[in-house]
């Protein structure tokens, strides 16, 4: 119904009119029924620290200010305070609400953060939520390691032995050698005892028998032993008989991270944190609010600039950049290093003796910032000084090392090494000089070297010069190019277009070559046609073809093997060699056979074993030569092969009935677990074992496994009737018997197990498993009695 206009304006005339006959009543008094909308309220209060929901606990709030009526409820909740009585005065005391922080939609910026003196929340009462901040001042800097050194050794007495053998001969009279040499660590804990031995043609040889001692930041021995201090080597070892007192990082559990330099990030969410060199992401990860040391374990070494790039939970993204810097060369900041020891030394450096007088050495080396650091070391003999030292220097693509050499019998010497990068190209250089001479000086010499990489027409350019001048003799100098591209790429196959320029004192020689190389799981051939040309002493030219291949192959017993047959040519001189390698859990073994037409037929083989022992245990074997490592034994009927995982990698194969050798690196924390290989039903012990492993030591591991075949069947009585829900005791968890008797079990073997009947009482039944298929047995019908 439509209304005329007319009328529409007299009633909204009449309307007017009464309004103004109306008192209006005006009051600053709630509606009726909201008279305590403003009066404080007790209530649970979820609180979020970071995003992340940490504790919900009673506060008592007004319209304007919160505050926590047991703020040790919170605090118990963080574990990243550091001031935690000051965090729990300000958390008992009237907060503001904040509640124009809140952030009303998402991707709202300037909003949901809030910088406190010392506590303060954003607190949502339509939610009963509260986020809370601290200054991070006031809060502990989460590390990537929880200690800085390593713990104690975990194993008792144990022995490493590392047993090496090496033979080689010829068609030539006189040309066969052969040497047996080992190093044997007997160790208890952190002591061990030392000893290195050589048997050769010149007969028996002790170089090395000494006792050694760590201690958190120090190693301590006496002995026998190889005397080393700094890095510029100008003084070669020696051999003394006596004492050494030194620093040492090797106990250092935080060394990937304290020879770079530190990074710390506040926080205030959850936050995915991204870290780039130029343009290149290096590495990412997952951070906790609060303040956190960046993980730069798997930075490379260098100094750089590092962009971060943090996208926290709230949604924001921020952008810092660092300056980074990392190298082993110099100790970390915070452990400078001292070195002193004193004795006898040999008059052979490589046997023992104390016919060469008395030997005194120290010195210190330190970091003085984080790229740039210096050493300083002291020689005494008993008729003669040196002393000797030395700079290091790390900048943005650059590094630079110099040192300097001087001894009271007029030796003296001087180094600088360097490298650069630049772009995609690199340059390096090394030029040493000894002049006079000392009793422990080489004699005079003058060395230098300069290396070049750069990209060039898609292909890399090296070149290398070397000069070198021993003890005023004629300069013998060296000049090398070499241009490699790759041509193809593609289905296994590649080739590549290989040049050569080389020319020493005498000789010029240029080949050309062209490279072929064919890859699949088990074979790697190669063909190489090259042209050759030389002038000089042995001037020629030929065209000529290089070619080999060579098989690999897993065995469980041989491990990993291969053998190789070659072609190789140079000049119209022919060499034609064989060899072949295997590495497994019983050691490592290399042989090699060759002939050429000018120096007849040779032949080397060489093997390397370690025999390791613990706990009255005995192994022998191992991929690696060991200094440390694991005695891993899988008792049981399991006939399966496991992988030993180390730190979630796989290192090794155990079978399981022996004594498997794990080799390990030292001074290290490991978690230790195995899985067993194939797809044979195995039950076996899946706990994680936690080693800490100094030189010598070694730690016996025993891991249960059995074999068990899968059990389908259905149990009646002596009647024929049918045993319905009745329990199977003794397997472990639950199992029985459905409504109709039917029943699935995991057995070791052939048996005889125990039922108990729905009415309580007891029958058994013997289950042969001889005849399972894939590890199950279809055993149907069988009569408890």
């Amino acid at each position: 119904m439509k209304l005329p206009i007319g009328l529409l304006l007299m009633l909204l005339t009449a309307i007017a009119a009464g309004a103004q006959d109306a008192p209006i009543s005006v009051s600053n008094a709630p509606p009726p029924g909201f008279e305590n909308i403003g009066a404080p309220q007790t209530t649970l209060v979820d609180v979020y620290y970071g995003g992340t929901f940490k504790v919900s606990t009673l506060a008592r709030f007004d319209l304007s200010t919160i505050r926590f009526l047991a703020a040790g409820e919170i605090i118990a909740a963080l574990d990243n305070i550091a001031d935690t009585e000051a965090v729990a005065r300000s958390l008992a005391e009237p907060l503001p609400h904040n509640a124009n922080r809140l952030c009303r939609y998402a991707g709202e910026t300037d909003c949901g953060t809030l910088s406190p003196v010392v506590a303060g929340v954003i607190f949502d009462e339509t939610r009963f939520r509260a986020d809370l901040f601290i200054d991070p001042s006031l809060l502990t800097t989460r590390t990537l390691y929880r200690s800085r050194y390593l713990d104690a050794p975990s194993t008792g007495f144990s022995t490493v032995h590392g047993l090496s053998a090496s033979l080689a001969g010829g068609s030539g009279a006189g040309d066969s050698a052969f040497s047996l040499a080992g190093d044997t660590v007997v160790a208890l804990g952190a002591n061990r005892l030392n000893t290195h031995y050589v048997l050769d043609s010149d007969g028996p040889m002790v170089s090395e028998l000494s006792m050694q001692r760590d201690i958190p930041g120090w190693q301590l021995e006496a002995g026998a032993f190889r005397s080393y201090g700094s890095s510029f080597a100008f003084v070669p070892e020696q051999t003394i008989t006596g004492i050494r007192v030194a620093g040492s990082l090797d106990t250092r559990a935080d060394l990937a991270a304290a020879d770079a330099t530190p990074i710390y990030l506040y926080l205030a969410h959850r936050s995915r944190v991204d870290v780039y060199r130029d343009e290149q992401l290096l590495d990412s990860g997952f951070y906790d609010a609060g303040n956190q040391q960046l993980d730069t374990r798997n930075l490379p070494d260098g100094a750089y600039n590092l962009r971060v790039v943090i996208n926290g939970a709230d949604g924001r993204e921020q952008e810092l950049v660092f300056f980074f810097a990392r190298t082993a060369r110099l100790p970390p900041l915070d452990q400078p290093l001292y070195y002193l020891e004193a004795g006898l030394l040999s008059d052979d450096p490589n046997t023992i003796g104390t016919g060469a007088g008395h030997w005194v050495r120290g010195g210190t080396a330190r970091r003085l910032t984080s790229t740039f650091g210096a050493q300083l070391e002291m020689t005494a003999l008993s008729d003669e000084q040196f002393l000797q030292g030395g700079l290091f220097m790390l900048g943005q693509g650059w590094q630079l090392e110099a040192g300097l050499l001087s001894g009271t019998a007029g030796g003296t010497g001087a180094s600088l090494r360097g490298a650069y990068r630049f772009g995609e190209g690199s340059l390096s250089f090394d030029y040493r000089n000894v002049s006079g001479h000392g009793r422990l000086l080489t004699q005079p010499f003058s060395q230098g070297t300069v290396s070049l990489s750069l990209p060039v027409f898609r292909g890399r350019l090296y070149g290398r010069a070397q000069v070198e001048r021993r003890d005023n003799a004629s300069a013998n100098n060296l000049f090398g190019l070499n241009f490699r591209r790759p041509l193809l790429n593609r289905f296994g196959t590649i080739f590549d277009l290989d040049i050569a320029v080389s020319r020493d004192r005498t000789d010029t020689f240029v080949q050309v070559a062209l490279e072929g190389r064919w890859r699949n799981r088990t074979r790697i051939s190669t063909v190489r046609p090259h042209v050759d040309l030389r002038t000089g002493s042995q001037a020629g030219q030929s065209v000529l073809v290089d070619a080999s291949t060579t098989y690999m192959a897993r065995n469980t017993d041989l491990g990993d093997y291969s053998a190789t047959v070659a072609v190789a040519s140079e000049l119209g001189n022919y060499t034609v060699s064989g060899g072949l390698l295997s590495q497994s859990g019983f050691g490592q073994f290399a042989a090699q056979m060759q002939h050429s037409d000018t120096h007849g037929t040779g032949f080397t083989a060489n093997g390397r074993v370690s025999l390791l022992t613990a706990d009255g245990r005995v192994g022998w074997g191992g991929r690696s030569q060991a200094r440390a490592g694991l005695l891993v034994e899988i008792p049981g009927n399991s006939e399966t092969d496991f992988d030993v995982i180390v730190d979630d990698q796989v290192v090794a194969t155990a079978a399981s009935g022996r004594v498997n050798v794990v080799g390990l690196r030292p001074y290290s924390s490991y978690e230790v677990r195995i899985e067993p290989r194939g797809a044979q039903l195995v039950e076996f012990d899946n706990s994680t074992k936690k080693v800490t492993l100094y030189p010598g030591n070694v730690a016996s591991l025993q891991f249960e496994a059995s074999t068990v075949t899968v059990v389908v069947g259905r149990l009646i009585g002596p009647t024929g009737k049918v045993v319905a829900n009745a329990r199977i005791l003794g397997l472990g968890g639950f199992a029985g018997t459905d409504s109709r008797g039917w029943f699935q079990v995991e057995v070791p073997g052939s048996g005889t197990i125990d039922v108990r009947r729905a009415d309580g009482s007891r029958c058994q039944v013997g289950l042969d498993v001889a005849g399972a298929a894939d590890g199950i047995a279809m055993l149907g019908e069988l009569v408890c009695r």
